[in-house]
């Protein structure tokens, strides 16, 4: 024990002697005598008052209460986690600034950044990763800011910038352009790479609020706005935009109610074998009849569900009745057809991979009619997962196929690593191919580079007889698209006139 542990304690019995000589005197007297008060306080004044209690006990107690209180201040005002100003301290400094801000007649800004398909990543890898991706995160941003900036983390995968004395509205584009280009630069964590996406939403000072709760929440819808956009993920805060996502509140809503309800129905879009002309297959495409509004255009409501997880329990629908429907052909006597269905980027974590192939077992369906089609940017998000993903699936039987293929950004390096069996080039290039050498020049070399991997090539989109024709010529596989059918019910895929079955 060290002298001053033994003093401190000398000093908390000194003390208790005090509390206790005044207690015994209460008990006996009623009242301390005022000649033992006076003696009592003078002792305990003088004790108190000595170089070494001061030194040794006052001191250290006021150096470790005032630090102790400063540690409470600054948990209370800041992000554990990344160090930076949480929600609370961000608002108090947002309206100060603008109290500044009026009596100085300037403007100011809020940038709402919220990090794209965080939530998915956390779901899939876990805290730890994610807490790491976020500290990266924060780091970036304090470098990338000046100090006529401040950041803030607001919440679990938001972050807040005020920017003061902006001059105009390419000011502040540009510096949200820079923000949003930065995190092009993956995120490293053990074998894993990430790359993330940010999308910001902006506000101001004093043209869309004047008060800093209001001027946040522009900012958030601004963001919620650009992010169901799906294109450059920074917008600016418009009139209107508060009530769109009011909107988007109630179409959640009733979503899960469209669960319950059983509001959501499947069509299937025929795929064709392009030297027969023989139906090989079908694709489950997801239909939502809402009771008052009628029918949502899938472009609708499939963002939003991806955005709020509905997708999961959406997913898992579509597969159940997709084998119901199956074994319904079967009985009837059908041909057998390969049933492709659809997965998000949520479905892609090893939890629903595990779930989809128990469903996939318990259905007792045979897994060689069943393909999954996975969108290409999907995969490139994190490579050694998805392989690692798309592995296990395929493991089980099933068949996959890479959809959109030619508009995003995967490498023939990494492609010949997927277990993958089907490339199906995007409508966008099929469209124009009649007119447009380039875009005829790239699905030939999809054909191409597909069959040098060994795998399948579907056109999706296919709508003139010349196109079907020009893919022919270069040896495309299979076809997709009005040409032959529309996406039908289940009555009607066997009643197409353009092909056969």
């Amino acid at each position: 024990m060290t002298i001053r542990q033994v003093i401190v304690r000398i000093a908390i019995i000194i003390l208790l002697i005090e509390m206790l000589i005044m207690l015994g005197l209460s008990v006996v007297t009623y009242e301390v005598p005022k000649a033992v008060e006076v003696l009592l306080d003078a002792f305990l004044l003088v004790l108190f008052s000595t170089p070494i209690i001061y030194q040794w006990v006052i001191k250290p107690f006021v150096i470790m209460r005032n630090k102790a209180i400063e540690e409470m201040h600054y948990i209370a005002s800041n992000d554990t986690l990344t160090g930076l100003p949480n929600r609370e301290k961000f608002l108090t400094l947002l309206e100060h600034t603008i109290m500044i801000a009026a009596s100085q007649e300037k403007t100011l800004a809020v940038l709402f950044l919220d990090l794209k398909r965080f939530k998915i990543l956390n779901q899939t890898f876990g805290h730890t990763v994610a807490n790491h991706v976020l500290k990266q995160v924060a780091q970036r941003l304090n470098i990338l800011l000046t100090s006529k900036n401040f950041v803030a983390r607001i919440g679990p995968d938001q972050f807040a910038v005020l920017v003061q004395n902006i001059t105009s509205n390419d000011e502040i584009y540009l510096l949200s352009k820079k923000i949003v280009n930065s995190f092009e630069e993956p995120i490293k964590y053990d074998e894993h790479i990430f790359t993330m996406e940010a999308c910001i939403g902006i506000s101001e000072y004093p043209k869309d609020a004047e008060d800093s709760e209001t001027l946040l929440k522009c900012a958030n819808n601004a963001m919620l706005q650009a992010k169901s956009q799906e294109q450059e993920c920074i917008g600016f805060y418009a009139p209107g935009m508060t009530e769109t996502i009011q909107q988007h509140f109630v179409l959640e809503e009733d979503m899960r109610q469209a669960l319950v309800q059983n509001e959501f129905f499947l069509l299937y879009q025929p795929k064709v074998n392009a030297k027969t002309q023989e139906i090989i297959g079908v694709e489950a495409l997801i239909r939502w009849k809402h009771p008052e509004k009628g029918l949502i255009n899938p472009s609708e409501f499939i963002p939003l569900a991806e955005e709020t997880g509905l997708i999961i329990p959406i997913g898992q629908w579509v597969l159940h009745e997709a084998l119901s429907q199956l074994k319904i052909w079967a009985n009837e006597g059908r041909p057998p057809l390969v049933m492709s269905i659809n997965l998000s980027a949520r479905q892609l974590n090893p939890e629903q991979i595990e779930s989809i192939i128990k469903i996939l077992q318990a259905s007792k369906v045979p897994m060689e009619y069943i393909e999954f089609e996975i969108t290409e940017t999907y995969l490139m998000k994190d490579i050694k997962r998805s392989q690692e993903l798309l592995e296990r699936l395929h493991e089980s039987g099933v068949s996959i196929s890479l959809d959109d293929f030619g508009t995003g950004y995967s490498s023939l390096g990494y492609l010949k690593r997927f277990k993958i069996d089907t490339l199906k080039i995007d409508q966008v290039l099929i469209r124009d191919i009649e007119t447009d050498e380039n875009d005829f020049a790239i699905a030939e070399a999809i054909v191409g580079i597909g069959h040098v991997l060994n795998l399948k090539v579907i056109a999706e989109g296919v709508e003139t007889q010349k196109q079907m024709q020009m893919l022919q010529d270069v040896g495309c596989d299979y076809f997709q698209g009005y040409y032959f059918s529309k996406p039908v019910t289940a009555e009607d895929v066997f009643s197409g006139e353009k092909y056969k079955y």
